[in-house]
């Protein structure tokens, strides 16, 4: 070590400077105050005792009286290492008091987000074409058949009415019941949009909508559920009934308050008596559906995908 220069300095020195030769090591070192040279002609060990450095001992004595020679004056010390020379900055490092604060996260808008768009389980484009298949009957009212006139003209039987072809009405009419219940509260927004479809199609004056929560017997209204009465009473024979629900299927299966196969039976045997044609919209597929309900009530799956060729699949 000389002074506060340190060994790890030259090296480090050295790196900073690109320094590649032996030689521009050691002028480096004597920079900073290293000499490799005079380092290695240095004495490592120490001469014997009353032996000068400089060369062996002498026999001559100063005379007596002799005034003694001055001592020399001390060598010099070399002057500081860093005495002259530049100082390099090894590296840079960036210091913290300095780097900009904020916020870690951005701060909300203050706008409220727009809602994201409404889309209907049933398709827009489909939809009125899907619910006059549903919501009409098939009558004999439509054109003569002329065919059925000639084949009993031919056979000698009378005509006391003129023979038709069947054709699909909506004169009857249609009721739609809507399921209120919790386990329907993901499907609000669709049963209005099916609710509002039905009415434009069949006209507000030939329609009704009734609610309930979980099953009609229970308890059915045209408002509010404070304003239902017990029971269920059908409507005129031949009005379509068009039940929004899921016939108990979703929801939790241990609740209370989810209706059983056994209260729908009832009621679809009820409507069937009163010569009613029940039909159901159901949000789930045809696989949860219990097997006993579908002999009494055409069922049709609640999706975009369905059309009208699957209406008429599904509901002869």
């Amino acid at each position: 070590m000389a002074g506060e220069i340190w060994w790890a300095d030259v090296i480090r020195a050295s790196r900073a400077l690109g320094v590649t030769s032996d030689s521009d090591f050691a002028r480096v070192a004597r920079l900073l105050g290293f000499d490799p040279r005079g380092a290695s002609e240095r004495p490592t060990t120490r001469p014997p005792w009353g032996v000068p450095p400089d060369g062996p001992a002498t026999t001559d004595m100063p005379e007596p009286g002799a005034r003694p020679e001055p001592a020399p004056p001390p060598a010099a010390r070399p002057a500081a290492a860093t005495a002259g020379v530049p100082l390099v900055p090894i590296s840079t490092e960036p210091i913290l008091a300095d780097l900009p604060t904020g916020p870690v996260l951005a701060r909300p808008s203050p706008r409220p987000s727009a809602p994201r768009p409404h889309l209907s389980l049933l398709a827009p484009r489909s939809t009125t074409a899907i619910l006059q298949y549903l919501l009409s009957r098939l009558v004999a009212d439509g054109p003569v058949d002329v065919a059925a006139v000639i084949e009993q003209i031919a056979a000698g039987r009378p005509l006391p009415t003129l023979p038709r072809r069947p054709q699909r009405t909506l004169r009857f009419g249609a009721e739609i019941l809507v399921d209120l219940g919790e386990h329907m509260r993901p499907f609000r927004r669709d049963q209005a949009d099916v609710v509002a479809a039905a009415r434009a199609v069949v006209g507000v004056g030939s329609s009704s909508v009734r609610y309930f929560a979980d099953a009609p017997l229970r308890g059915i209204g045209p408002g509010r559920r404070a304003g239902w009465t017990p029971g269920y009473s059908p409507p005129a024979a031949g009005t379509a009934v068009l039940l929004l629900t899921d016939l108990g299927i979703g929801g939790d299966r241990l609740s209370l308050e989810r209706a059983s196969v056994p209260e729908w039976l009832r009621f679809l045997r009820l409507v069937g008596r009163a010569g009613c044609r029940p039909v159901a919209l159901v949000p789930y597929p045809p696989e949860r559906w219990p097997s006993r309900l579908r002999a009494l009530c055409p069922m049709l799956t609640w999706d975009r995908d369905v059309t009208v060729g699957t209406a008429r699949t599904a509901v002869p």
